[in-house]
């Protein structure tokens, strides 16, 4: 398995980048194709695409080459400002799935619901329609090019030997930039993996666009994947926990979001940023006593009036490693300290105002890190299942983003839902494959809502004492 990375010579950054992740991924077999620049060659041709979309196109043509001259099975050319993605470790394995018989394959395309931003997990497409062109679980055909299945860009594509022949054969062609031309080209046996195993999040800005992309942050992307020092400290931070509230008679369960994740892989979910743990209401006079000994390993933030439907009533976040939060008076990340209250044969959740029957009995176990490197001791509800069929719908089939960005405090206005199965590596889901959704937070509307009505009452009180 060797990759082929087109690079322009002056962009050294670039290729240290793409190096160092292949690298980190013990993929080792790359070499770097001097990329062609378009502005220098471009009056040598007859076209009418820009002069990066020429160069890109001349580019991956030299790629082909180096395949061919090298009598290479099949070559990976990869961008230089890609970036890989947790599946990349699975890419051999999933290469293998593919038919002997492709020309080209897609691991990476920018066909995203969310706002229009490359930097994707999840193609956008109607599975359904798709669902005849499926290969396996991670390899669809492409041949049904006249609506929006289909891939766009370049950036990561695994080409055989026979597929580079095929498309050097037809080296006049010029029309259209090279993603589109693979795309439309029938003669190619097409195919693509689902999800991406490379994404494109211009981490150095694109060379082709003309203006700024707006990008915005992939919903789905591992939050402790990037700050590995930060979910430390607060695993750190949680497993103290345990041990001095065990110590002290006062039980607790991993909660929320927190326990979704442990329900699912006994890890934080990826793109959940915060840490939610709950306990019996009675106990709060117990944990008033022991904010002495908390201190000794952690800040403690407590609120003056309980929120959230008075049931949130502490954070506890790192004493040296965290990110203050501008206008808070807490860091990220933390701990939140929830409460419940136990009511005749069941427990309320009064953040949820819900009410389930079930007993008060508590285990002990673990919560792995994101990268499995290291556990830590835990405590849960016995019943933890039941919460979560009660709470969230589906909640070991499908991953919804968050709703919150905890490490700003800010509201997030749009929620993307998706099968965890194209989500979290390895995730093995009951579910059938569901179907993309992207929701508004309503919180969100009602916020500018209330914003515009008071602007527009503004408007209206000033005009009304406007001197006539």
């Amino acid at each position: 398995m060797k990759f082929f990375i087109i690079n322009l010579e002056k962009d050294k950054e670039r290729y240290k980048h793409i190096c160092n992740q292949l690298d980190s991924n013990n993929l080792k077999n790359y070499e770097r194709i001097d990329a062609i620049y378009g502005k220098n060659v471009y009056d040598n041709y007859n076209t009418k695409l820009r002069p990066a979309e020429l160069g890109c196109y001349l580019s991956f043509q030299k790629a082909c080459h180096a395949i061919i001259k090298q009598d290479l099975e099949y070559g990976i050319v990869l961008e230089d400002d890609i970036t890989l993605t947790e599946w990349a470790s699975k890419l051999e394995e999933i290469i293998k799935t593919i038919p002997t018989s492709f020309d080209v394959c897609w691991i990476g395309n920018s066909r995203a619901k969310w706002p229009r931003n490359t930097c994707n997990l999840i193609p956008d497409y109607d599975y359904e329609k798709l669902s005849k062109y499926k290969i396996n679980d991670f390899v669809y055909k492409i041949e049904d090019v006249s609506g929006s299945n289909y891939p766009i860009g370049g950036y990561g594509l695994v080409v055989s030997k026979k597929g580079a022949m095929k498309i050097l054969s037809e080296t006049n062609n010029y029309k259209d930039p090279i993603d589109e031309y693979l795309v439309k080209n029938l003669k190619l046996e097409k195919y693509m993996t689902i999800p991406s195993i490379v994404i494109h999040c211009y981490d150095f800005g694109s060379n082709i666009s003309i203006t700024p992309v707006d990008l915005k942050q992939n919903p789905f992307e591992n939050i402790w994947k990037k700050n590995k020092t930060q979910e430390f400290e607060a695993l750190n931070i949680l497993e103290q926990v345990t041990k001095l509230f065990s110590m002290n008679n006062i039980n607790y369960s991993l909660m929320y979001g927190t326990l979704i994740g442990y329900g699912r892989d006994k890890k934080f979910i990826g793109y959940d940023d915060d840490i939610d743990v709950i306990v019996n209401i009675n106990d709060i006079d117990k944990i008033e006593n022991l904010i002495l000994n908390l201190k000794t390993f952690c800040n403690v933030y407590k609120y003056k009036k309980p929120i959230i439907n008075k049931s949130l009533y502490y954070k506890l976040y790192p004493i040296q490693k965290y990110s203050k939060i501008k206008s808070y008076e807490y860091g990220w990340p933390f701990i939140d300290i929830f409460v419940y209250e136990k009511r005749n044969n069941g427990l309320y959740f009064p953040s949820e105002k819900k009410y389930i029957k079930m007993n008060e009995e508590f285990s002990f176990d673990i919560l792995k890190s994101h990268n499995n490197e290291n556990v830590y001791k835990v405590q849960v509800f016995k019943d933890y299942k039941n919460i979560l069929d009660k709470m969230y719908k589906k909640w070991n089939c499908n991953c919804i983003s968050s709703q919150w960005n905890h490490r700003e405090e800010k509201n997030i206005p749009f929620t993307y839902e998706f099968n965890c199965s194209n989500v979290i590596p390895g995730y093995k889901s009951e579910c059938k494959e569901t179907h993309y959704k992207s929701n508004i937070n309503i919180n969100w509307i009602l916020y500018y809502t209330v914003y515009l009505l008071f602007f527009v009452f503004l408007i209206k009180f000033v005009y009304s004492n406007f001197p006539k």
